[in-house]
């Protein structure tokens, strides 16, 4: 593959380009290992400050952070990144398929580009679009919709009614409840999920071992860490992101921009974007103020 120009790269994430748009990329780093000619993603100025000391071709960043020299503006960096890490790193995949050990429907509907492996079961009226991998031992329900490029890994089960946008990622053993709804670019972790009616938006990961219940709304490019959980009727806005061990108790509403710390609890409703942690949550700067009183009160 010949590697890509900074316009290019912009086409392809239908992102906006500053700086020479003929620089050539070489791929995509993080900030624990920058690289010379490879883009980077920064969420702060801290990190462009790092990449651009380290001579990293180009910075991808969201809206909010000026960058000088090269770079790419995308709305959602995270989501741009993880489509980047898919194109420099691709998946080696098996050519279309319909495994003879399959069980599928006669009502099904599979695009001949997909690839259906040993043991899946199509369901009545289930959809599995162009080039779409169902690895192994997949079930999908009545009426589901599985979206395009879309990769769903052994024993990963998707309930009646349910859709996928494109390029979704299920992990094995990963579940997804009936009449659920995945935006494009959503990872599921393995052992991972959703109950009934659960939305989660575009570019969302979701770790090992979550649980989200029912109906339940999970924001645009939030992440939900490893062994996270988010009760019913949640609504988790746009970039959310829920530490490890974390917990959303039912009906809770978290803002744009919350940060739950590990072992923390929400309740309620958290209207301020930043750091929280507690049980119940409280915003980090007062919780710590919290527990320094309780110290001192114990001595």
């Amino acid at each position: 593959m010949t590697n890509p120009t900074l316009t290019q790269l912009a086409e392809l994430l239908q992102a906006t380009s500053h700086g020479p748009g003929e620089i050539v990329i070489e791929g995509v780093c993080g900030l624990e290992n920058p690289l010379p000619g490879h883009l980077g993603m920064a969420e702060s100025a801290a990190n462009v400050q790092a990449l651009q000391e380290a001579g990293v071709a180009a910075i991808l960043h969201g809206p909010d952070l000026v960058v000088e020299g090269p770079g790419l503006v995308a709305a959602q960096p995270r989501v741009a990144f993880a489509r980047l890490l898919d194109f420099f790193r691709p998946e080696q995949l098996p050519p279309p398929e319909l495994h003879p050990t399959a069980v599928v429907d006669p009502r099904a509907q599979i695009d001949p580009s997909a690839y259906v492996g040993p043991h899946c079961v199509i369901g009545p009226g289930a959809k599995v679009g162009p080039k779409a991998y169902l690895q192994a031992f997949v079930s999908l329900g009545e009426e589901v919709v599985i979206g395009a490029d879309c990769r769903l890994y052994a024993h990963v089960v998707v309930g009646e009614g349910s859709q996928l946008g494109q390029d979704c990622r299920l992990e094995p053993w990963a579940q997804v409840g009936r009449d659920c709804r995945l935006g494009p670019g959503v990872d599921l972790g393995a052992h991972s999920s959703l109950a009934r009616g659960v939305v989660v938006e575009p570019g969302v990961k979701i770790d090992n071992l979550v649980v989200v219940g029912p109906r339940s709304v999970i924001g645009a490019a939030s992440l939900l860490v490893g062994q996270s959980s988010v009760d019913r009727d949640a609504k988790l806005h746009a970039g959310v992101v829920l530490a490890g061990q974390s917990a959303v108790g039912p009906e809770a509403e978290l803002a744009s921009g919350v940060q739950l710390g590990g072992r923390s609890w929400a309740l309620g409703k958290l209207s301020e974007p930043g750091p929280y942690l507690g049980n119940p949550a409280r915003p980090l700067k007062e919780e710590m103020r919290r527990q320094a009183r309780e110290r001192r009160g114990k001595a």
